[in-house]
């Protein structure tokens, strides 16, 4: 890691290309994308003001599922055309070029689902990362939290490989985003509104528990079936 962070080739990063290779290297650790939005949140918010990335995926699916209908013969070409999209604005809030061209060639969930149905038919082990229960895999975190790790995957099952040590500000914010998700998940199973509203205050990205109770409200008017599941 040392040698890549020091080198031009940093650039070629996936990750370092939205995050930016000066504070990839300020952090020096490689992280995951999706940690742009807690690094560069007000950033973020501004780009996505005007159309959020879900609000993007409405419109895309609505309208293949349009075009789909009216020319069933060309559903499987409307499809391609739709992920290809899709795969293309990912991120793009966070971006100041175009995708790599290997990034939007590697396939999608569908790929990785293929792979992982071969491995578990294989007797060699293949390495994937995959969504499992965590085990021992990460240290600090609950062995049931379910955790995006590297996984030896044969026909003998799946198994999590072990990760270096998290420490400081970033286990804090593993353990905090994980005790969001499970107080959320325990809202869900008791139906309780209050602890729903608690889990989204105590989100890192959630400025106010009037931001929280907000949210809650406006979840629960976009979709009237949470009715059904917050009861108390």
């Amino acid at each position: 890691l040392p040698a890549l962070l020091d080198s031009g080739d940093l650039e070629r990063v996936e990750e370092a290309r939205v995050l930016g290779t000066d504070w990839v290297r300020t952090l020096g650790v490689l992280p995951n994308e999706y940690l742009y939005y807690y690094y560069f949140t007000r950033e973020a918010i501004a780009a996505t003001r005007r159309e959020t990335r879900g609000e993007a995926l409405l419109g895309q699916q609505s309208r293949f599922y349009d075009a789909a209908l009216a020319d069933p013969a060309g559903a499987r070409a409307a499809w391609e055309r739709t992920r290809r999209e899709r795969d293309e604005s990912y991120m793009a809030e966070a971006r100041s070029q175009a995708r790599d061209l290997a990034d939007l060639e590697a396939g999608g969930y569908e790929g990785i689902a293929v792979e992982l149905l071969a491995a578990l038919g294989s007797a060699t082990p293949v390495t994937m990362i995959l969504n499992v229960a965590n085990g021992t895999a990460v240290p600090g975190l609950p062995a049931e939290a379910v955790v995006e790790v590297p996984c030896a995957v044969s026909s003998g099952g799946i198994v999590p490989l072990a990760t270096r040590p998290l420490e400081g500000a970033f286990l804090g914010l593993l353990q905090q985003v994980k005790a969001v998700e499970q107080a959320a998940v325990e809202a869900a199973l008791t139906g309780s509104s209050r602890l729903a509203a608690a889990a989204l205050a105590q989100h890192p990205l959630v400025d106010s528990a009037g931001t929280a109770r907000q949210l809650l409200d406006g979840y629960r008017a976009r979709i009237p079936s949470l009715d059904a599941v917050f009861t108390s």
